[in-house]
């Protein structure tokens, strides 16, 4: 409303005119009289047949591109004497392309413009839009629940207490999605080819010396992975080694080896030495072969360094704690690198977006190119933007303050982190949080009224040893927690909660659609643009040059003719364009010819004209502006 505001002709009176897709921006956040309240005489649509009215001003509230442009430039023909309107006052939704200023610039109409400018307004927030589908889901299961304690009164789970489901979905944290992870079961999933997470299959040889191949189920039925899931690729080997000493100072066939096994090549020698028992030989020795393969696969694609680049982007910190500030020069080698796999130049990518709150369109098409990434792989770093990331600088999403997941106050018994794990998920942050009480509940909020917890319920055990994946589960106290991520959860929030249910004593529970590993994350990106929710017409009709343009008429009364009602519309993408302002320069070439036109008095109490069809398709409550929950 302030654009509108800022206009005051001489005449008092002038004339609003949208594009379809601002119409609906505009329109969803005031009613139309508020807009005519404002000395506007008649509101109309850029893409309709429109009468001229030579002697009123025009306030253009336009989208930035091709059509609306052409169309602007349509109302202000360089055969006519007059233009449709007296005067021009441009306001462009998002910022204005260089190539499309210049042609606005260089048209008759230039002539005839006196603000142009650029607002970010190019967004819309409706009641139902995606950033509320958690809470549909949320919405949907108190239904349900409260259904079923209705027609169950007797069972209904009260006697243990009340428990929470809190919903999120993947867009909470697109990092933990991304970024390498280096315990075992992650990193496993990560860079070995494991079918749904459960079963493996590689080559040994056999008692022939032949290469066989082997598939194995990996489970929790399985003790020796049970043991080692959560623990850091490093402690991995060294819990290894530890259990199969241990495994063997137990046996008797193996009393008389004096030599331990001390490294994953030596456990291999002496598992070959126990085929009384063929069970556990065959879960040490394939965790001993996949522990093998994964740092096979580290070193070889220098996963390494570059995890080390991937933490920095991640954590806005370096090892030592301090700002990066020479991302791109630490970045660039890997791109580079044909050592280094398509898959991780993309996920360091996807990163640096992350960090960067997106990048130009030039500079990002010239990493691309640079990093050799296919077309396909480029849509699915494109794709990010609808999961609510900028890929592209003053993008479709608003900038927007953000606490930093790291560096968190660490407590004096809290063991420091591995330098290539320095990233907590997002899902453990709004946890942890929730069972502090901490939990914003504005952004969080409950269905219901929120449960009754004990504040002993969530004391911190985190003196407890690490790893804590080895120690019998606590003593829990409190009620359960599900924690329901839609999308897909990784594994590293997996591990995560178990973390959690050990330093928190609780009992929490934690559930997706499916578990997703990187690769699996980076495939769905590419054909997401393709779902049935994607418009299947532009929001800007196609431009199609006018028959022939209406020829201007005399002063009119300032009365609002009928015009045709306003279409709806799908709401229009968001924007972070900052405002600039363009003015006269020293030509003067902006300025409006002089014209002896005025038109006739307004009765001072004529209350203001009213726009047939004056209420909006869709309308906001009352207090919803361009804001985003």
């Amino acid at each position: 409303m302030d654009c509108i505001d800022s206009i005051q002709p001489p005449e008092r009176y002038k004339i609003v005119v949208f594009d379809a897709k601002t119409n609906k921006i505009v329109l969803s956040a005031c009613k139309m009289f508020d807009i005519m309240d404002r000395n506007v005489t008649l509101v109309e649509m850029l893409e309709d047949n429109r009468q001229a009215y030579s002697s009123l001003e025009a306030v253009y509230l336009l989208t930035p591109c091709m059509e609306s442009v052409q169309r602007l430039m349509d109302d202000y023909p360089s055969d006519s004497p007059t233009g449709k309107y007296k005067a021009a006052h441009i306001f462009f939704s998002a910022p204005l392309e260089d190539r499309l200023f210049d042609r606005l610039t260089k048209s008759p109409v230039s002539k005839y413009i006196r603000t142009l400018k650029e607002i970010n307004i190019d967004f819309t927030e409706t009641l139902d839009g995606k950033r509320t589908q958690s809470m549909k889901l949320a919405t949907l299961l108190q239904s349900e629940l409260e259904a079923h304690m209705r027609s169950n009164p007797e069972n209904n789970g009260r006697q243990q207490g009340q428990g929470t489901v809190l919903i999120l979905d993947r867009s909470i944290d697109i990092t933990a999605a991304i970024v390498h992870e280096f315990t075992y079961q992650a990193m496993a999933n990560d860079l070995l080819p494991i079918e749904d997470g459960t079963k493996y299959t590689y080559e040994i040889e056999n008692s022939n010396g032949e290469m066989e191949s082997v598939s194995v189920v990996i489970d929790e039925d399985d003790q020796v992975f049970m043991e080692i899931r959560h623990a850091h690729i490093v402690e991995t080997v060294g819990i290894l080694t530890s259990n199969l000493n241990k495994f063997i100072a137990e046996n008797e066939a193996l009393r008389g080896d004096k030599d331990k096994a001390a490294s994953l090549r030596n456990m291999k020698d002496q598992l070959a030495n126990l085929p009384q028992y063929q069970d556990t030989k065959a879960k040490y020795s394939t965790h001993i072969h996949m522990a093998k393969e994964c740092m096979k696969i580290f070193e070889k694609f220098k996963i390494n360094e570059l995890g080390l680049v991937e933490q920095q982007l991640a954590t806005g910190e370096t090892v030592d704690g301090h700002l990066p500030k020479q991302v791109m020069a630490e970045m660039a080698p890997f791109l580079d690198d044909p050592q280094v796999s398509t898959m991780d130049k993309i996920r360091l990518l996807m990163l640096y977006m992350i960090c960067r709150d997106g990048l130009r369109a030039a500079d990002r098409e010239m990493l691309f190119e640079h990093a050799k990434i296919s077309e396909g792989n480029a849509e699915a770093i494109r794709n990010l933007s609808l999961l609510g990331i900028n890929v592209e600088r003053g993008g479709s999403i608003p900038r927007t303050k953000k606490k930093p997941f790291y560096p968190r106050k660490r407590l004096e018994d809290e063991e420091q982190p591995y330098d290539l794990s320095r990233y907590i998920t997002k899902a453990k942050k709004i946890v942890e949080e929730h069972l502090n009480g901490t939990l914003d509940t504005t952004i969080y909020p409950y269905t219901t009224e929120a449960p009754v917890d004990s504040s002993e319920s969530t004391r911190s055990l985190r003196k407890t040893p690490q790893p804590t994946w080895e120690k019998k589960k606590p003593n829990v106290k409190g009620s359960r927690l599900i924690v329901f991520i839609a999308g897909g959860v990784t594994y590293s929030e997996i591990r995560a909660m178990y973390e959690l249910c050990q330093s928190m004593g609780r009992d929490i529970v934690i559930g997706s659609t499916h578990i997703i590993t990187p690769r699996q994350f980076i495939q769905s990106l590419r054909y997401l643009a393709r779902g049935p929710t994607r418009p299947t017409a532009p929001i800007i009709p196609p431009y199609k040059a006018p028959a022939a343009p209406p020829k201007p008429s005399a002063a009119r009364p300032a009365q609002p003719p009928p015009s045709s009602p306003h279409r709806p519309i799908t709401p229009g993408t968001s924007s972070n364009g900052g405002m600039r302002t363009i003015q006269k320069d020293a030509t003067g070439r902006f300025v409006a010819p002089p014209s002896s036109q005025t038109p006739p008095p307004r009765p001072a109490n004529a209350p203001p004209p009213m726009q047939s069809g004056s209420e909006p398709v869709v309308e906001k409550k009352k207090g919803r502006m361009f804001g985003f929950m």
